[in-house]
């Protein structure tokens, strides 16, 4: 027996000299239950709509020609089902099949890009788990855009296919790692993903996190290739049930950037907390060449 949800929300923004297409409309329903759920989710986003304090995705387009950026609301629609089985015998806890659907409309309500990707999971009792899935995208360019030292992809309408896979080995260990896998065509070249994660916890107050992503990017001439390497890694200490201690570390070629973050929480009474977090960037090619550094002191109070 499952629930019909149903949710919204309406949010304004309002900047001296800016009266319209300013405001966020949220909706969704759907129906969610335990071998079977299915919802859709509507999100409208104006062009004149600021979070100063926040961030939206999608409203700033960036055209590589002029290099310049260009705000753009739109409006969204994605829509999730699943279905479970339940084996009653052998090694497999449930089976899951999946399908995602993604749609983003322009202003003037013409299309920006469609996906959809049906998946399937096989989730084991001792909680290890296999996943595979296939992805189609059709993808209106309204800009030019780059991925490479290459010349921009220019605008236009680009239709392609990708197919993946991820592995992940029983989470109960205190060695745990997930294998990922994804190839296949990206606008009008390739895409080549591989990615791997392993954590080491030793309980109850270690838990280290290693994650590494590689992306081979093809494209025809003249718009380049290049290798994308994302390498990152957390500790998480535990001194006591108020003392914590959290460390970043991440190496990311495409965003030419290495990032050093500390931060030591202390939780001196419920939902209040003192943090003391330091942080360093770098540029990665140059290689360790200091971008800015920072001592930040917060203190939250309920």
């Amino acid at each position: 027996k499952g629930n019909i949800e149903a949710w919204g929300g309406y949010h304004h923004s309002m900047k001296k000299n800016i009266s319209n297409d300013n405001s966020y409309l949220n909706l969704g329903a759907g129906y969610f239950g335990r071998r079977f759920f299915s919802f859709i989710n509507f999100d409208g986003v104006g062009t004149n709509y600021y979070t100063d304090m926040g961030f939206v995705q999608r409203i700033e387009n960036y055209d590589a020609a002029k290099d310049s950026i260009i705000r753009l609301g739109f409006k969204s629609f994605f829509n999730e089902n699943q279905f479970k089985i339940f084996p009653e015998k052998g090694g497999l806890s449930q089976i899951e099949f999946s399908l995602e659907n993604f749609i983003v409309l322009n202003p003037d309500n013409t299309l920006n890009e469609f996906s959809v990707e049906p998946s399937f999971a096989f989730d084991y009792r001792n909680s290890a788990s296999i996943d595979a899935g296939w992805s189609y995208s059709h993808t209106k360019l309204l800009f030019p855009s780059s991925f490479t030292d290459g010349d921009p992809l220019p605008a236009g309408s680009y239709r392609y296919n990708q197919a993946w896979t991820r592995i992940r080995t029983d989470r109960r260990k205190n060695v745990s790692a997930v294998f990922g896998a994804r190839t296949g065509q990206f606008y009008n070249g390739r895409l080549t993903q591989i990615s791997a994660a392993i954590t080491f916890r030793k309980q109850p107050n270690i838990s280290v996190d290693l994650r590494g992503e590689f992306n081979k990017l093809n494209f025809p001439v003249p718009y380049g290739e290049d290798n994308l390497f994302l390498l990152s890694s957390k500790v998480e200490i535990s001194f006591s049930n108020s003392v914590f201690w959290t460390t970043f570390l991440q190496y990311n070629t495409q965003s030419n950037n290495i990032n050093f973050n500390s931060r030591l929480q202390w939780r001196y009474k419920p939902a209040s907390d003192f943090f003391l977090v330091y942080t360093d960037n770098y540029y990665s090619d140059p290689l360790l060449k200091n971008k800015n550094r920072a001592i930040v002191f917060k203190l939250n109070y309920w």
